[in-house]
């Protein structure tokens, strides 16, 4: 039978053991550890958008089945689409922005139409799907695959006020955790 002695003796061990884990924890510093890892973590993806000058070439990572895309965009020009049924309201004009995208991965990437511009305002713009063709080239379609390793040159096209001077053009990837990579016109 044991004594009401070795009881206590257990407990103070117990409580002596938990100080001594207790201690060692604080003094690695492993909360703040543990901390720092999950906030680099939430950063990433609560701030899922890199934003550079118009031409400069952005990174984004993959994520489950979607593969790594090296894109790039250019600084809004006029274009003439071809074909009557794609007119421009009277006062409006057609603009496009080459897009270029490269694929990193190893998985195909299937284009879903996530663009838009913006001009000074912060009025928003969408590319028309419509338009597969302008005098400046081939236009980017929905559901468009690129293959691993592969890159591709397209444009889009979008409708906006004459007077209007788009400011930024904004890529997203993905669908839930997105990634974004968002061109700016630079101040003269």
């Amino acid at each position: 039978m044991p004594s009401r002695a070795s009881g206590g003796i257990k407990a103070f061990f117990g409580v002596s053991l938990a100080a001594v884990l207790t201690m060692t924890v604080l003094l690695l510093e492993v909360p703040s550890r543990i901390a720092d890892l999950g906030s680099g973590n939430l950063e990433r993806l609560t701030a899922p958008t890199t934003t550079e000058e118009f031409g400069t070439p952005i990174e984004l990572a993959g994520r489950g089945e979607r593969p790594p895309l090296a894109v790039r965009a250019t600084s809004p020009v006029p274009v003439r689409v071809r074909g009557p049924r794609h007119r421009p309201a009277a006062t409006h004009r057609h603009v496009g922005v080459v897009i270029e995208v490269e694929n990193l991965g190893t998985k195909p990437w299937r284009y879903a139409g996530e663009v838009q511009a913006a001009d000074g305002r912060e009025r928003l713009y969408s590319p028309i799907r419509e338009i597969r063709r302008t005098d400046r080239g081939r236009t980017l379609q929905q559901g468009q695959v690129l293959r691993p390793g592969r890159a591709l040159r397209r444009l889009l096209v979008l409708e906006v006020p004459r007077r209007v001077r788009l400011s930024s053009v904004k890529f997203t990837v993905g669908s839930g955790l997105t990634r974004s990579a968002e061109w700016v016109q630079t101040r003269e």
